[in-house]
């Protein structure tokens, strides 16, 4: 006989969310899609934990849609969405029917079905872990951002618990897990590494508005990735519109995004004691190949793998997500943020930038009827985690944001993007200059030559920290202008003018500042291997760094000049 039902998320508060005059609370699924339009953002015990959620609402909010009886399909997607944005609130009606609808599906507790569960799941020993096994902020007991304790790590609440066992679906690491009875695949009580859950082995992008329901709208990707005219598939469907899972992998394919994005990379079993939860059993689920998914999965972007093409004899270009990196900032990668000028999606681009993005890239266009205002700021959020060896634990959490025009991923605003990667490359070449600068003052202070790594790294990593925010707020200000072909390629001659002096005058005092530290030794210099440059002082240093400088960052102000030397580095 299965255990009383209980902890239905439906209406039981478990979600935690930041409203709009500051204040926090827990909501249902009901209450947050209700008032998400007051509601600033879902908050969490971490970023990822709220990633993971804002795609389970998101997966609700789109099957809602499409089983709604008064859904019409002739109408074009971007039209559709166009009247949802002029909307003060979500469709609730809809919502409310689809949740009643799947009501016995989202008991956290109890029953034959309980919510992303595996009912009667269990070892051949009955071995059950502490809930710390699903607590990201506890990886196996070794506590890294967390002020957790004591009985924190081993009895959770149903709220916690619900919060927690999405995000282990989305982000759980990978290594050796239980064994369980009916798993073919186990061996020796053992089940075998498969990867980390579905979102922690992607790059995940959010688009952010100013309230919970312009954030999910802005996700909300109804069209197929191919045709922004054909609405996505009514036969991709959410793990809990699915058949309740047995142990091991079920061997399917994903039927696309909402599948995704509630995608059972685990089978877990919660273990419940009075009002807490005290055990979980948690094995391997689902396995999925990430190769060229990007039709299906819109949350990130994709760089293609020569390697795997090698590997594979592939003739066709094939695309791996573009994982976030947590010492390199978003900007850094507008190569897989933003999109291209590139005619089609297979032309075998190093880069395809996430499908939420050309999704508003569609609605900002003239056959949407430009659903979204022309003046429209939305927030690019990176939420992604850095795993340690063999994605065995948790390493760390990436979150960042760059804020942008809505116009920038509009027609108009291709050139604009060009420039704004273009731009990037420049200041990675500049950024260089000045490891290179530094590399030549350790130099010239008598610095072996085989240990110049270290001084140019530092001063590489100064200078990105320094220009960060001068570039955030460049990008921020960058947007179409009106007029003819003449005035929008001054505009763009402005706009790169306006960076590549804030860059340079930038990098320029980081220049003085590590001349300032090198001391006199180098300012009196010492000789080096280097047959073009035998003997190193701070002024060789600096003037070769001037002319490298100018060369990586020119402007039309510059009057011709010809440095004593071509030479950029050592």
């Amino acid at each position: 006989m299965s255990e009383t039902r209980s902890f239905n998320l439906v209406d039981e508060d478990w979600i935690e969310v930041k409203w709009l005059d500051g204040h926090a609370s827990i909501e249902s699924l009901t209450t947050t899609l209700s008032h998400a339009g007051q509601i600033r953002e879902i908050i969490g015990d971490l970023p990822t934990q709220s990633f993971a959620i804002l795609r389970l609402l998101l997966a609700v909010l789109q099957r809602a849609i499409l089983t709604a009886p008064s859904f019409d399909r002739r109408e074009k997607p971007v039209h559709f969405w166009g009247r949802l944005w002029q909307e003060n609130d979500l469709p609730m009606k809809d919502i409310s029917d689809y949740l009643e609808r799947w009501r016995d599906r989202f008991f956290l507790l109890g029953g034959d079905a309980p919510f992303m569960q595996v009912p009667d799941l269990h070892t051949a020993r009955d071995e059950v872990s502490t809930v710390g096994k699903i607590i990201a902020e506890v990886p196996d007991g070794h506590p890294f951002f967390t002020t957790r304790s004591g009985a924190e790590t081993t009895a959770l609440s149903a709220p916690e618990a619900a919060r927690w066992l999405v995000h282990a679906h989305a982000y759980d690491s990978s290594g050796i897990k239980s064994g369980v009875v009916g798993d073919p695949e186990v061996k020796s009580g053992k089940s075998y590494p498969i990867g980390t859950g579905w979102s922690g082995g992607i790059g995940g992008i959010q688009v952010e508005g100013d309230c919970l329901r312009s954030t999910l709208l802005l996700n909300l990707r109804l069209a197929q990735a191919e045709n922004d005219g054909r609405w996505v598939s009514d036969t991709d469907l959410p793990a809990w519109e699915r058949p309740v899972c047995g142990p091991g992998d079920s061997k399917r394919q994903p039927t696309g995004q909402v599948d995704l994005y509630t995608w059972q990379s685990r089978r877990i079993r919660l273990i419940c004691d009075g009002e807490f939860v005290t055990g979980v059993v948690l094995t391997n689920g689902d396995k999925l190949k990430p190769r060229n998914l990007f039709a299906l999965e819109p949350m990130s972007g994709w760089r293609r793998s020569l390697n795997q093409e090698k590997l594979l004899k592939e003739k066709s270009p094939v695309y791996l997500p573009a994982r976030l990196n947590a010492a390199r900032a978003m900007w850094r990668g507008l190569d897989a943020l933003l999109p291209t000028d590139a005619p089609t999606k297979m032309n075998g681009q190093d880069y395809l930038c996430p499908g939420i993005v050309d999704w508003i890239s569609a609605l900002t266009s003239d056959e949407s009827g430009t659903a979204l205002p022309d003046d429209l700021i939305v927030t690019l959020r990176g939420v992604g985690v850095v795993y340690g060896p063999q994605e065995s634990t948790f390493a760390d959490v990436v979150n960042d944001r760059l804020i942008i025009h809505a116009s920038l991923l509009s027609a108009p605003g291709v050139p604009l993007v060009e420039l704004a990667k273009s731009c990037v490359s420049d200041a990675a070449d500049a950024v260089r200059q000045i490891g290179y600068l530094a590399q030549n003052l350790h130099l010239a202070a008598g610095g072996d030559s085989q240990t110049t790594d270290g001084p140019r790294d530092r001063a590489t990593e100064v200078a990105y920290y320094t220009l960060d925010i001068a570039f955030r707020r460049w990008l921020s200000a960058l947007q179409p202008t009106e007029g003819g072909v003449d005035s929008q390629q001054d505009h763009i001659h402005a706009a790169r003018e306006q960076w590549r002096s804030t860059a340079r005058l930038i990098l320029r005092q980081l220049g003085d500042d590590l001349l300032v530290q090198s001391g006199p030794q180098a300012f009196t210099g010492h000789a080096t291997k280097d047959p073009k440059t035998p003997w190193m002082t701070s002024g060789t240093a600096a003037r070769i760094f001037s002319g490298a400088l100018r060369r990586a960052l020119p402007l039309t102000t510059d009057t011709p000049h010809t440095s004593t030397t071509g030479k950029e580095h050592t």
